[in-house]
């Protein structure tokens, strides 16, 4: 039976991308959490726009652009090792982390569970870039509010063959598959 809703979001990963040759190849994956990371949300729009063609005063020709998604994914904190391994932060002897204005970011995977009604659902975005995150904070006030980081994230097409995202929900006959789902970006099987 298929799930009927999707809800909740956590096990956010991260695997830093890596031209090999003409290929992409990636970093074994790193838990947000594993440095005290909190997942959000995440709010991702398709990016690309469709192409309609009129003749013979009819719809002619359509088609579809993908270039993947854009949006925000919002956290609690920043993970330290991902400000390290992404943002290209720099980690002094006393455990500050520095930001340079010529820092170069890093292309990465983004992979996360969410929650179905029947079985959860787990999902690799395979070649992300993200913006540096707001950075505020509030006073508290009668009531508390948490100070969250919202990232800007822009998910392309992988260059080495143009594969965007892939998803998986837990089945009797891929419990293996999807219980290391997360252990490596995964890749399509043959």
């Amino acid at each position: 039976m298929a799930d009927k809703v999707l809800f909740g979001l956590k096990n956010v990963y991260y695997a830093v991308a890596r031209m090999s040759g003409s290929t992409v190849a990636y970093d074994s994956p790193t838990a947000f959490s594993s440095d005290g990371a909190g997942a959000v949300s995440i709010a991702l729009s398709p990016r690309g726009e469709t192409f309609e063609k009129y003749a013979d005063d009819v719809l002619w020709f359509a088609d579809a652009v993908n270039q993947g998604y854009e949006g925000d994914l919002v956290m609690t904190t920043i993970s330290p090792n991902f400000a390290k391994d992404i943002m290209g932060y720099i980690e002094d002897s006393n455990g500050a982390l520095i930001e340079k204005a010529d820092a170069v970011y890093k292309n990465f995977a983004l992979g996360f569970e969410v929650q179905g009604n029947e079985n959860p659902k787990r999902t690799w975005y395979y070649y992300c870039t993200i913006a540096r995150p707001n950075d505020e904070a509030n006073t508290k006030e009668a009531t508390m509010s948490t100070n969250d980081k919202t990232m800007s994230i822009i998910v392309s097409p992988r260059p080495d063959d143009q594969k965007v995202k892939v998803s998986m929900v837990k089945s009797t006959t891929n419990e293996t598959a999807f219980n290391g789902f997360f252990s490596a970006v995964y890749e399509q099987a043959v």
